[in-house]
């Protein structure tokens, strides 16, 4: 057995190249998700605009960025059907549906970032702090994620890690002080997310979760970021009355 081996990795970063056969084959595609926006960048990276001239005003680049008055004038100064005008294989009029968020974002949301602990000291998750016994990284945090969901009155937690590593030993230093009995005494139950699981797995995990909240009023979902729970599952309503990001993902 070598001591060493090494891999060639190929990872395609161009989503445009897998788009471009799509767009041979058909006359038009929705593209429909709740997360598409900025525009300007999502067609960028599928090459969906023209050329770009590099000398020409912003405007001309990204003809999203117009407005409706902009892009009526542009149609009659070129005799273009002012039903419907297109930019490369981009419709740019009428101009592309972009809802308003069904939240009241001043009235229903509040976002904060925290950056230190109650006793001062700094909440980086980094693996300089989090790593070194003598700083208590996970009790400080679990002390910290404790007083917040004791602050939330009803409905389903979520509480998303940077991985499965950074969790399971969350949770080892939690069983050993007084952070898990308080998270279980606030929402009763605490549901964490399987590492490598399968889909049935997932899917009671995801289950439990779900049930606890329809049932009792509230639970606690540990998760990590990138993972089967934080991707394509819509916690709605009860679901996620609080939201706690422990780092960027």
């Amino acid at each position: 057995t070598p001591k060493w081996e090494s891999h060639l990795v190929l990872n395609l970063l161009t989503p445009g190249v897998l788009m471009a056969p799509l767009l041979e084959e058909t006359r038009s595609v929705v593209l429909a998700s709740g997360s598409l926006a900025p525009l300007e960048s999502l067609c960028a990276e599928l090459h969906l605009l023209p050329p770009i001239d590099n000398h020409e005003p912003c405007d001309k680049k990204f003809p999203l960025s117009k407005d409706s008055d902009e892009l009526l004038q542009d149609e009659v100064e070129t005799n273009q059907d002012p039903l419907s005008t297109t930019s490369g294989r981009l419709q740019i009029a009428p101009k592309p549906l972009e809802a308003n968020h069904v939240v009241d974002l001043p009235k229903q949301l509040l976002a904060l970032g925290i950056g230190h602990f109650p006793d001062g000291t700094s909440l980086k998750v980094t693996k300089n702090n989090y790593s070194r016994p003598r700083y208590n990284f996970h009790g400080k945090l679990g002390d910290a994620i404790s007083t917040i969901i004791e602050a939330i009155p009803r409905g389903g937690i979520l509480v998303f890690f940077p991985s499965f590593s950074f969790l399971k030993k969350s949770v080892k230093e939690w069983k050993k002080d007084t952070t898990w009995d308080r998270l279980s005494e606030s929402k009763g139950k605490i549901v964490v997310e399987p590492s490598g699981s399968s889909q049935d797995e997932f899917e009671r995990a995801r289950e439990s979760f779900n049930n606890t909240v329809n049932t009792t009023g509230h639970c606690i979902l540990l998760a990590v970021f990138r993972g089967k729970m934080s991707e394509g599952v819509s916690f709605n309503d009860d679901y996620a009355r609080g939201v706690i990001c422990v780092g960027v993902p």
